[in-house]
């Protein structure tokens, strides 16, 4: 039982700090007062990773300090009057005493709250100050459960289709490596597969094979590019992932129209007039071609999941204005 309920703990803190870096991820893609607190903190020297944990540290005062007003507010008017109407006794440091929490009647119970990040709060009395503290953790946490619950997503939800993203993003970088890798074999006078393109790409690149050396370059580029931008939160997001999306439905348009065309030449339901490169006609229908597919269908895929979240992205839309003083 002990073990269980530390692992539940773990995961529930995951789920936090998960929430308070897409809040910072939030602040640095806008021009917020945020961001300029990540810039000023790299004019002092800090790396990017310093300045982005000082910026969530700076967040989790926020949600903190908001929370315990909260609390504050909803004691002080607790303690005003009770459910009953009558005048309760104000609570003082020399009068210590818990918060009173009425018995309701089942027809008492109103229904449920509209889930939001002013979550049920835990409240006691702190006997030494006479301040009205909470826990900051359990309150977050309420409110990651509600925007959860309320969106149909839970945390190990949420970690699925992150490892789900990585894996389609990292087949579409070996895919996309691959290719280059073989363009480059080739520039540098390979040989082995060259017949597999087809005899008027061989001609076209007689004598020129230097040329394939950009064409490797671009290749990789697309490859590598996405896994790299996805883990930096797809920066300048617009451009990017409209760039991605531009490669990743070219890649699939190409390989899937060549090889369904491949396919059906060497199937005989297409008879070319002037006959066919066998050899190549194979490879673009059987290796080549269907590789493309597989490279922008992966990509597509991972894009789709790489999505701004939409419940985080509430949550972290609430924490916008910092306050200087914390």
């Amino acid at each position: 039982m002990a073990c269980a309920g530390r692992a539940s703990q773990g995961r529930e803190r995951l789920k936090i700090n998960r929430v308070v870096h897409i809040m910072a991820t939030v602040q640095l893609r806008n021009p917020t007062e945020g961001r300029a607190y990540y810039d000023r903190r790299k004019s002092e020297g800090k790396t990017s990773m310093e300045a982005l944990r000082a910026l969530k540290r700076r967040l989790s005062n926020i949600i903190y300090k908001t929370m315990l007003d909260d609390a504050i507010t909803h004691a002080a008017a607790s303690s005003r009057t009770s459910p009953g109407g009558q005048r309760e006794t104000t609570l003082t440091p020399a009068r210590p005493a818990l918060i009173p929490t009425p018995t309701l009647r089942t027809s008492h119970i109103p229904d449920p709250p509209r889930p939001s990040l002013e979550p049920h709060l835990l409240l006691r009395l702190d006997r030494e100050g006479g301040h009205v503290r909470m826990s900051a953790r359990d309150s977050l946490l309420d409110a990651c459960r509600s925007s959860s619950g309320r969106h149909g997503m839970t945390g190990q939800t949420s970690t699925f289709a992150r490892g789900r993203v990585t894996t389609a993003l990292m087949i579409a970088a070996g895919v996309g490596t691959v290719h280059a890798l073989v363009s480059i074999y080739w520039a540098f006078g390979g040989s082995a597969l060259l017949q597999t393109v087809g005899r008027d790409m061989v001609a076209l690149f007689a004598g020129r094979r230097w040329l394939l050396l950009p064409v490797a370059a671009v290749k990789l580029a697309v490859a590598v590019a996405p896994v790299v931008l996805d883990r930096r939160s797809w920066p300048w997001r617009l451009l990017t992932r409209g760039l991605a999306w531009s490669a990743a439905t070219v890649l699939i348009f190409w390989g899937g129209i060549n090889t369904v065309v491949g396919n059906l030449v060497l199937g005989g339901a297409i008879e070319p007039s002037g006959g066919y490169d066998r050899p190549g006609m194979i490879g673009h229908a059987w290796l080549w071609d269907p590789l493309f597919l597989l490279w922008g269908t992966a990509l597509a895929v991972g894009l789709a999941g790489s999505r701004r979240p939409k419940p985080l992205r509430e949550l972290a839309d609430r924490a916008t204005p910092l306050d200087p003083t914390i």
